[in-house]
């Protein structure tokens, strides 16, 4: 029995300091302060700049946060317009997210257990998972490498057939119509435009909010009409924040008086004062950007549906860290080694409750809402593309600069904005 009890615990001790050399002595936030403060600022080249070093930083002592920490340079490096760095960070991480879907290692599983999932590789969510891809079609229609946005819409619709279509009615609101809505424009640009009214059609379904302006995408079709449009797409604000919550609850035990404490990560939505851009064409206003996603209501919703879960395992994890402490101190008061293992036991299972952080990792850079505007049958030509930013009142209270574009007959040109602030 003796020899049991030191196997265990010996196991539990080795676990906890191998868990410790992954422990992040920052959250993840934290980290990140002076890339998102140039961020948030507009300074996308300079939040790139610092983002280079971020990742390397992590790549060499939070392993376990690499391919998130790459979702964020690969964002930043798309808002900044290098477009091959964010296709090539978006993809790398992509890859490993589909590799590791589902599973974790078995000392991850033990360090965690012992200290916090702050330990385990970052798993994305299906939301994150599914935004990588309209944000790689975005950087390859950058590039003008549509080969690459064909393939990679490809990978939208499994994408959207794996997490959405495949378990409805629980997985509705991950329903994504940007992802869908890109991959339609596709679909035009191909010709296929049975392929694009599907899409269009599942958006009108999903978003009652969009029903007039797909219900006239899909009377537009119907004729396959010669293309020579203009979509412009604009992230607005941040999405909305995880934050940490502590609970704690006095337990009366055998060895006396205990603290359960738990931490968990709760959200906090982020303000933003560009709530809309008018879009001008050589100087002329074309109209005014409107929501196409609201991506910070499926953030809160898919937290609200994984919360009891989460909480439950939080919980489940702080009984055994408690129910440890209280064992270690009972063999404490034993004489010998068993008594020595016993003190050891309860001091570090009372470090390890006191150090345990909430997981604060998530894909930081991603935008509360994506907004769009059509422009439809313009000339072939060359043209000039500027935004005005406009606050809840309508009132212009800035703008971007000012881009040359160039729309080509038979085709969907995109355009991609983002605003912070």
């Amino acid at each position: 029995m003796k020899k049991t009890i030191f196997i265990v615990f010996s196991f539990f001790i080795i676990s906890l300091f191998l868990g410790c050399g992954k422990r992040i002595s920052k959250t993840y936030v934290d980290q990140q302060k002076n890339v998102l403060l140039h961020y948030n600022a507009h300074d996308f080249r300079k939040a790139l700049e610092l983002a280079d070093k971020f990742v390397l930083d992590v790549a060499k002592n939070y392993p376990q946060d690499t391919y998130v920490a790459l979702l964020e340079r690969g964002k930043i490096a798309l808002d900044a317009r290098e477009y091959n760095v964010a296709i090539k960070d978006l993809s790398e991480a992509e890859k490993r997210f589909l590799d590791i879907e589902g599973t974790i290692s078995l000392s991850e599983e033990a360090s965690s257990l012992f200290l916090d999932d702050t330990t385990k590789e970052y798993e994305a969510a299906p939301l994150e998972k599914i935004m990588i891809s309209p944000y790689l079609l975005i950087a390859y229609f950058g590039l003008k490498d549509f080969e690459g946005a064909r393939v990679e819409r490809n990978r939208v619709i499994n994408k959207i057939n794996t997490y959405i279509e495949s378990n409805k009615p629980a997985t509705d609101y991950l329903e994504n119509p940007f992802a869908r809505y890109i991959s339609a424009i596709i679909y035009e640009n191909e010709g296929k435009f049975q392929d694009a009214r599907i899409e269009y059609t599942k958006i009108k379904e999903t978003k009652k909010y969009l029903e007039t302006l797909m219900e006239n995408e899909i009377k537009r079709i119907k004729s396959t009409p010669k293309l020579s449009d203009l979509v412009v797409f604009v992230d607005l604000g941040m999405s909305p924040i995880k934050i940490e919550v502590s609970h704690k609850t006095r337990i009366d035990t055998q060895s006396g008086p205990k603290i359960l404490s738990i931490v968990y990560p709760s959200y906090r939505a982020r303000e933003y004062v560009i709530k809309s851009c008018k879009i001008l064409i050589n100087g002329q206003e074309v109209g005014e950007t409107q929501l196409l996603y609201n991506l910070g209501e499926t953030i809160l919703a898919q937290y609200e549906k994984d919360k009891d879960k989460q909480l439950k395992a939080l919980i489940a994890r702080a009984a055994l860290k408690l129910t440890t402490q209280v064992v270690g101190d009972e063999m404490a008061k034993q004489k010998g080694t068993a008594g020595t293992i016993g003190a050891i036991v309860s001091l570090t299972s009372k470090v390890s409750s006191a150090i345990e952080r909430a997981d604060l990792r998530s894909w930081t850079s991603l935008p509360s809402q994506i907004q769009f505007l059509r422009s439809y049958n313009l000339k072939p030509g060359k043209y000039t593309l500027k935004l005005l930013y406009l606050n809840q009142d309508k009132n212009v209270i800035g703008e971007s600069e000012e881009r040359e574009i160039e729309i080509k007959d038979g085709q969907v040109t995109i355009e991609y904005f983002r605003t912070v602030r």
